[in-house]
């Protein structure tokens, strides 16, 4: 493969205490019910709409969106900066990935204003990023994975995407490309073609 696209969350950074965190600290502040640890975690993959709905479902649907945004910012100013940080393969693979010359790509979930978080945390310069605000549909559609592909001016057939949850088990699929989720365990029930770790992407060069 020539080119390599990735999820951020659960794939290559290592959000997993700061979204629990996230979703723990700030729900009973809004008034809802705090959430069990495996209980958000297991949501992975969704919108921060669809994770709230999911989490509470008996919130208004009229303040959904509002209460998606006080998290989003929650996520992006407080709470990543705190907790994340890259899993320990990531860096290593990404630079050998760059090092043998493919092109690299994030597509995330994120608006950008979280994703800008995100690489810094990663700090890592990707070839080409593409977030939630620049397409019109979320994982798992393929808008996402198309974009990326579009930015990295790479064919579908050219190219690997990487991911961690059924939305990108579903985007990759959705777009014709091959796509591989790194095992957690959150996507035990997800069909998919899986990967013990990260290093494994590096056969595919």
């Amino acid at each position: 493969m020539k080119y390599f696209l990735f999820d951020l969350d659960g794939t290559l950074l290592d959000s997993e205490q700061a979204i629990v965190h996230l979703y723990q600290e700030e729900l009973p502040r809004m008034g809802l019910k705090k959430p069990d640890a495996n209980m958000v975690l297991a949501e992975s993959g969704k919108t921060a709409e669809e994770w709230v709905l999911a989490l509470n479902p008996s919130i208004p649907e009229a303040d959904v969106g509002r209460i998606a945004e006080t998290v989003r910012r929650a996520f992006a100013y407080k709470y990543l900066p705190r907790y994340g940080k890259p899993y320990a393969e990531s860096h290593d693979i990404l630079t050998e990935l760059r090092r043998k010359g493919a092109g690299i790509g994030a597509v995330t979930n994120q608006k950008r204003f979280e994703a800008e978080v995100s690489f810094k945390v990663m700090n890592f310069d990707f070839d080409v990023t593409a977030c939630r605000d620049d397409v019109a549909h979320a994982k798992p559609a393929p808008d996402l994975v198309f974009e990326g592909l579009r930015r990295l001016g790479a064919k579908k057939e050219e190219a690997l995407f990487v991911g961690d949850s059924f939305a990108d088990a579903g985007a990759g699929k959705a777009a014709g490309v091959r796509t591989l989720l790194v095992k957690r365990f959150w996507n035990k029930e997800v069909d998919a073609e899986k990967i013990d770790s990260l290093s494994e992407v590096l056969k595919f060069l």
